[in-house]
């Protein structure tokens, strides 16, 4: 790897030069099976998962953070847990933020072989819905019996 300097008006512009050897070495897949993969509690990688979760919202994440803010991973196996998501952005987006989460968190359990594996949350099961009025109207009344009474007392009219 080669480091050029040049001052420009008081400061250093540094730019690295890759040669090919350089960038073939980068991208060659790492080789698991000589890295440790340490047994871990679940306990000690949540705290870390949520405060990852709670970092989508503030930055302005919303969509996703909702999606995770719910659920814990499901440990899958030794070294795989799963995350459920709503749709393809949601996966696309939290793929490409992983690493902050992944790289950190290998290195503190010393298991190099944890890995996330992200699917989808079947529609059925999905919690966001978009209410109308009259279903906020009818839940309100189901669940708020002296509404009805308060509404025939007033004398008010839903329409």
């Amino acid at each position: 790897m080669k480091i050029s300097r040049t001052r420009r008006k008081g400061s250093f512009k540094v730019s690295e030069q890759l040669n090919k050897a350089d960038q073939v070495e980068e991208n060659k897949p790492k080789d698991l099976s000589k890295l440790p993969a340490d047994d871990f509690a679940m306990e000690d990688i949540l705290p870390a998962w949520r405060k990852f979760v709670t970092d989508f919202e503030s930055h302005g994440s919303i969509s996703l953070y909702n999606a995770l803010a719910g659920q814990d991973p499901e440990r899958i196996d030794a070294n795989t847990l799963k995350v459920l998501v709503v749709s393809e952005a949601q996966k696309n987006k939290l793929i490409g933020e992983l690493p902050a989460f992944l790289d950190p968190m290998q290195k503190k359990l010393n298991n190099y072989h944890l890995k996330f594996e992200i699917d989808f949350i079947p529609e059925e099961e999905q919690k966001n819905k978009m209410f109308t009025p009259d279903d906020v109207y009818k839940y309100m009344l189901e669940n708020y019996p002296d509404l009805r009474h308060m509404i025939n007392e007033l004398g008010l009219d839903r329409t």
